[in-house]
């Protein structure tokens, strides 16, 4: 006679979980966190789907008046494929275009 199982999801514990089925969870995991930010550099393809724009300031322009940040921001992202750093953090709905401020982005739009 064959064997009846409960209804509905069984669930197991950590320790009860076979060893394929950790490793098959870690290998998500890594491959989820690698496939956040998917470029380094200007890709049009991507900035073709960019629905939010992010920028990382680093502490070195704390000081720095929030109006000049705006404008150098609007700069930025008008001219995304003269930046420094530059990466595609994939989103549900895209990509958000998030650069990082360096000096020499500094220097040169401010100039």
């Amino acid at each position: 006679m064959p064997e009846i199982l409960p209804a509905g999801p069984v669930a197991f514990t950590q320790a009860a979980q076979p060893d394929i089925l950790r490793q098959i969870g870690n290998d998500f995991e890594k491959r989820h966190r690698s496939q956040q930010a998917v470029a380094d550099k200007f890709d049009p393809y991507r900035e073709a789907l960019v629905m939010e724009t992010s920028t990382i300031w680093p502490a070195e322009y704390d000081e720095l008046p929030a109006a000049e940040k705006t404008s150098l921001e609007e700069k930025l992202h008008a001219s995304p494929a003269n930046c420094g750093q530059l990466e595609y953090v994939r989103t549900h709905t895209g990509f958000c275009r998030q650069i990082t401020v360096t000096p020499a982005d500094v220097q040169r739009l401010s100039g």
